[in-house]
């Protein structure tokens, strides 16, 4: 008799749980600062000299398509930003577009992270029909900003990151 992966399913382990505020409605307008990993935290976006950060053509793509974001979803205000050798760091502001509901943030993540995914295959790789491995870690973090005061703790943050090292 041949050995086969047991292919029962067992929750503990495969269920992931979800890292979301239970009950919380992501598409409701307001701030929200976001952090965004580069799987393995492999350093691809650039390097870091001096507390400055200089982006390569990968952190360029990503640098691009986070300022399209706004220009191509409505909703979506762009404020204080950081990309870093192997992650990013954003506050980003949810609204009420022309009275049209907004996408939930994890819509507007997602799709940022396939716009650049998509720019890395057809720039980086030219096109290759060989699929790329994903450059981000699943999921991303995200801090609902409650008030004036964590708003300008983030910005702070951001501004310093690459200082900090």
């Amino acid at each position: 008799m041949r050995n086969t992966p047991n292919l029962i399913h067992m929750p503990k382990k495969h269920n992931r749980r979800s890292i979301r505020l239970r009950g919380f409605d992501y598409a409701s307008p307001g701030a929200y600062f976001v952090t965004l990993n580069v799987k393995h935290r492999r350093p691809i976006f650039g390097t870091l000299r001096d507390g400055v950060m200089h982006l390569n053509d990968i952190g360029r793509i990503v640098h691009e398509e986070w300022v399209r974001s706004s220009d191509i979803r409505p909703e979506v205000v762009l404020d204080e930003f950081v990309i870093m050798p192997n992650h990013m760091h954003m506050i980003v502001w949810i609204r009420d577009a022309n009275g049209i509901r907004a996408r939930p943030l994890g819509n507007i993540i997602g799709g940022f992270k396939s716009s650049v995914s998509r720019r890395i295959q057809d720039e980086i790789n030219h096109g290759s029909t060989r699929p790329s491995e994903s450059i981000w870690q699943r999921n991303y973090h995200e801090i609902i900003v409650r008030d004036e005061r964590a708003l300008r703790n983030f910005r702070d943050y951001i501004i310093e990151n690459p200082i900090k090292g």
